[in-house]
């Protein structure tokens, strides 16, 4: 796709410039091929994220791959266990941990493979290999050995808990300090007490304000009444989405809705995930959430968990679209988080937002301006007396909405994703 295709969202002159930076990396790359691997390409906002940018550096004619990992069922719960580690969470999926080295050698088998696999595949071996998050840092050591210049993209934030963090990161690293750079989302995403990798470079997560998830609606309304069912009429919907995951802390959420919103406004909470189909680490969370929201009694009407189908993902992207469009506000309240996706989806729609103060939410909500931050990710009272502040005054909650899609225009549209992208692939590229 080509980035004049953005023209009439964000001017001819943003487009020039990161046209002027894809023109740069084509010319240093002379042919030679950018690829990327990633876990998986169905689920999560890495794929969702890929699937948007990759075209735009297509159309620039920049020859660009992205490969996934053939992985079989434990190295899933190996790498979720990991994942949670390196948030710095402690969940279900802790006992996992002890059996690190088990681990290791299934990972370390199933990385090796991928690698091969992309060897074989590439043109050539002077090509530049972006390998993202933890499921695929493994594949780094054995391709820079084969040639390629091998770059590391981290996607997840600094850990909730540092301490109960570091073997995670500590096991990560054998495989990292071989990357010629790394890419972060936010200054700091990386933990200190390592040596320093090369870099990083900073590249925040960007949204495509022409995807499926973020065009105008004409009756989203429509859309979350066959969702949602029948409500009363000018309810109050107060929405959540994201993956079924420990770290999104849903059954927080839920706790904060009932023990801390005063239930005189009427309004009802929305926690949406994706079908957890094929998933059994998220229909094990949705279970969670589904058992948190029994415990409610009769307030549990109020409260809907709702998982929606993938198997049609521009459908699934529209309904997304229409349920944060009819929320009065949309809450993230991750224990860590990287980059919220979801939080510049519904800014770009107008929607305030409340937002734990982890990660690169911090640099995403500007504090009652664009939005409301909590005291720290486990403020169940902060998170309710926000809710009541914006729920009695609509007109202040439009503000920040007005401010957050601002501020999305400047900073977090795709066209600076893959211009900040593309300055980084042009620096390390090997002359």
């Amino acid at each position: 796709m080509p980035l004049s295709r953005l023209t009439p969202v964000i001017g001819s002159a943003r487009v020039a410039a990161a046209e002027r930076e894809l023109f740069a990396l084509r010319s240093r790359l002379d042919g030679r091929e950018v690829w990327h691997v990633s876990d998986t390409a169905a689920r999560g906002g890495v794929a969702e994220a890929l699937r948007e940018e990759l075209p735009y550096f297509r159309g620039a004619g920049i020859d660009t791959r992205w490969a996934t990992l053939a992985a079989p069922a434990p190295f899933r719960r190996f790498t979720k266990a990991l994942y949670y580690q390196l948030c710095g969470v402690r969940t279900g999926e802790d006992g996992l941990w002890p059996e690190i080295e088990r681990g290791r050698l299934l990972y370390e088998r199933v990385c090796r493979a991928s690698a091969d696999w992309l060897i074989a595949a590439a043109a050539d071996r002077a090509g530049i290999v972006v390998v993202h998050d933890h499921q695929a840092a493994g594949l780094v050591p054995p391709l820079r050995e084969a040639g390629f210049t091998v770059l590391w993209r981290a996607h997840i934030g600094a850990p909730l808990h540092p301490q109960q963090a570091e073997p995670a990161w500590e096991f990560l690293y054998r495989y990292l300090a071989y990357a010629h750079g790394c890419i972060a989302s936010y200054p700091g995403a990386l933990p200190r007490g390592l040596p320093p990798l090369p870099g990083p470079y900073i590249v925040a997560p960007s949204i495509n304000p022409l995807a499926a998830k973020n065009i105008p609606l004409r009756a989203p309304a429509e859309r979350v009444r066959d969702v949602v069912g029948p409500l009363p009429p000018h309810t109050p919907l107060i929405t959540q989405v994201g993956r079924w995951d420990a770290v999104k802390d849903v059954p927080g959420v839920i706790r904060a809705f009932a023990d801390h919103v005063d239930p005189a406004f009427g309004a009802r909470l929305l926690l949406v995930g994706p079908s957890t189909e094929g998933d059994p680490q998220a229909a094990e969370v949705y279970e969670r959430c589904c058992r948190v929201r029994s415990e409610l009694g009769r307030l549990r009407a109020r409260v809907h968990v709702l998982r929606l189908p993938v198997a049609d993902a521009r459908e699934h992207a529209l309904t997304v679209n229409a349920i944060q469009r009819c929320s009065a506000f949309v809450v993230q309240k991750s224990l860590a988080e990287g980059f919220g996706m979801t939080v510049s989806e519904a800014a770009w729609k107008g929607r305030a937002v409340i937002a734990s103060p982890v990660g690169g939410l911090r640099r995403q909500v500007a504090h009652g301006r664009s939005g409301l931050l909590l005291a720290g990710p486990d403020d169940l009272a902060g998170l309710g007396a926000a809710a009541d502040r914006l729920l009695a005054d609509p007109a202040y909650a439009a503000e920040l909405g007005r401010e957050g899609r601002e501020r999305v225009r400047r900073h977090f549209l795709i066209d600076t994703g893959v211009r900040d992208l593309a300055r980084v692939l042009a620096r390390t590229a090997p002359t």
